[in-house]
């Protein structure tokens, strides 16, 4: 499809505005980072919570309450798992409709997080089935407008342990291979945060 842009957003993910969904690259227990940590989990966590008025002091821990619910109970998820929640106060800051979180990196006791090369191929092939497939039951239910663009980080870079030279050209061969061979893909728009 010509109309179908793979490009990359530089700069902190704070200054892109008007992209539908974020994605959020998550470890396998799907516990997002502390407030004050430098991940775009953090960022993704702290700037969807709602605050104290007048404060930036965090009042509601929007985007990770929404995460335990839909946990529904369970400690960790397989790699690759991905699932959705509310984008919180992202909605009305940074037009964000929703976040979707990927098990991109596995977490062990006793064990620094790990991820691998094939790992991140299904992350982004679920990643963008799960968005089309969310997309699709809206317009069936008639309750909102498809997502057509999604932002997605650096996968397995930060705790991961990949170079961003090693997994950028892979995370976008693979958006690319998802696009070419889903053609009823309602999506239009998929950038990498750079």
């Amino acid at each position: 499809n010509s109309k179908r842009v793979i490009g990359y957003k530089t700069g902190d993910i704070l200054l892109t505005r008007d992209v539908d969904v974020w994605v959020n690259n998550e470890n396998t227990d799907m516990m997002m980072d502390r407030f004050f940590g430098r991940s775009v989990s953090a960022t993704i966590r702290y700037n969807g919570a709602e605050k104290f008025e007048g404060t930036n002091r965090v009042k509601v821990d929007t985007i990770a309450d929404a995460l335990r619910a839909e946990m529904r109970g369970r400690t960790f998820v397989q790699p690759a798992t991905v699932l959705e929640t509310t984008s919180g106060a992202l909605e009305q800051t940074h037009n964000v409709r929703r976040i979707f979180h990927v098990a991109a990196v596995e977490g062990n006791f006793g064990t620094d997080l790990n991820a691998d090369l094939e790992m991140l191929d299904r992350c982004i092939d679920n990643v963008l089935a799960a968005i089309d497939k969310a997309s699709r039951s809206s317009i069936w239910k008639r309750t909102f407008w498809p997502y057509r663009s999604v932002l997605i980080p650096m996968l397995a870079t930060g705790d991961g342990g990949f170079d961003v030279e090693e997994v950028a050209p892979r995370l976008v061969g693979r958006a690319t291979h998802y696009l070419e061979n889903t053609p009823n893909s309602l999506l239009q728009e998929v950038y990498f945060v750079a």
